[in-house]
């Protein structure tokens, strides 16, 4: 237990043991959306963390998919014949009965939506360009439901060059329209206390995008920068005022500027915050305001990796006001 520099406030520090470290192919991603990816859960009696953690990856083992195109490049009134290959680890997936294919055109408009079977871990498909087709490249992204279950960068996805006989004009290029999302630590901002916000910056197919711009509100032209620092992600802190709007102005990497808003702020709550990842260790804290009810009495938490952590019981300490 800390005591929190700030009247009003009630803190609660949690210890948890942590029996592997995380892979450090997601130590980015973590770090940068870190309780987005906090899952509630508990643990059996009498499990071990390890053995709950092996018997998480085999119930739950991630499905791959590649696709197998019948040529590189198409003309407008062609068929695109595609083979699909479904392994989950190294063996042909048993998993999945249905596999989907979309085909998305340059502004990412679906053109058409197939849904194939899967028989031995392999499933075809094929799509028809229509002879109008003006794109000089069409999407297409292949995957299965259970792989919507987890990381979308591991959705199938591959453009499709269509070429055309040339008219003599240069062809408009594909226009990027990109967005932006925002993920406040723990779920929410709260007014009065403060929150870690990461966000996620995506044009209309999912690829990352890079941005720089800043954040203000209704009161203040200026509250603090942001900047994208890997893969379309960033991370910054704000400490938000009871019914102030705050604003995200920012430009992306194709030169356009963008106007969004950030989630509203509650009134009263509390706030999630992670502290520190050590190899056999993570610290958290949960920070409310002194009028907000009381929260859980215990806690667990499963990363994105196979690692369980054990449920640990939380104290709670009122400060005045």
């Amino acid at each position: 237990m800390i005591n929190c520099p700030f009247a009003g406030l009630r803190r609660s520090l949690i210890q948890i043991p942590m029996k592997t470290r995380n892979p450090s192919n997601m130590k980015n991603r973590f770090a940068i959306l870190a309780f987005p990816c906090l899952l509630l859960t508990m643990q059996s009696p009498g499990q071990t963390p390890a053995a709950a953690g092996n018997a998480s990856a085999a119930a739950f083992e991630q499905e791959r998919v590649h696709v197998h195109f019948d040529k590189d490049t198409y003309l407008p009134g062609e068929t695109i014949w595609m083979k699909a290959y479904i392994l989950a680890g190294s063996r042909p997936s048993n998993r999945s009965k249905n596999i989907y294919f979309d085909l998305t055109d340059g502004s990412g408009n679906l053109i058409a939506h197939n849904v194939s079977p899967v028989k031995d871990g392999t499933a075809n498909s094929s799509f028809f360009i229509p002879a109008s087709m003006t794109d000089a490249a069409l999407h297409v992204k292949v995957y299965t439901q259970w792989m919507l279950n987890f990381d979308s960068s591991f959705l199938y996805n591959k453009d499709i060059p269509v070429l055309a006989a040339w008219d003599g004009q240069a062809k408009e290029p594909e226009r990027h329209v990109a967005s932006i999302r925002f993920f406040p630590e723990g779920g929410d901002m709260v007014g009065g206390l403060n929150s870690v916000i990461a966000f996620e910056v995506s044009d209309q197919r999912g690829r990352p995008v890079s941005m720089r711009g800043m954040i203000q509100s209704n009161s203040e032209p200026f509250v603090d920068s942001i900047a994208t620092v890997h893969d379309g992600m960033g991370i910054f802190s704000l400490r938000p005022k009871a019914g102030e709007q705050y604003t995200a102005i920012w430009k992306d990497e194709y030169g356009q500027t963008h106007t969004t808003d950030l989630p509203e702020p509650a009134h009263s709550g509390a706030v999630l915050r992670l502290l520190e990842i050590r190899d056999d260790a993570v610290r958290m804290q949960v920070e409310r305001l002194a009028d907000a009810p009381d929260i859980a009495t215990r806690l667990g938490a499963k990363f994105t990796s196979k690692s369980i952590l054990r449920s640990t019981p939380i104290s709670s300490r009122r400060h005045p006001a």
